[in-house]
């Protein structure tokens, strides 16, 4: 018995680059900035996942908006 593999499009692709970059530039960043304003004490990973899961609200949709215009615009030093 062969597993065949899924092929996935270009489009699913760059749709799921782009979340996984919002998501983790957003974990870096907000638990980085928690971390450099209040210090690692016992109520760190509450407040880092309750301000994870805000900026995350931001950050995706963004991340849908921007990457594409910038993509675009940076075709030029390509061509």
């Amino acid at each position: 018995m062969t597993v065949q593999h899924k092929k996935f499009t270009k489009l699913m692709v760059q749709a799921l680059e782009i979340l996984l970059i919002s998501v983790f530039s957003t974990a870096t960043m907000s638990g980085g900035i928690l971390w450099i304003k209040q210090g690692i004490g016992q109520d760190f990973l509450f407040l880092w996942l309750k301000e994870f899961l805000l900026a995350c609200c931001i950050s995706i949709p963004s991340g849908y908006l921007i990457v594409p215009l910038v993509v675009h615009y940076t075709k030029r030093f390509k061509e």
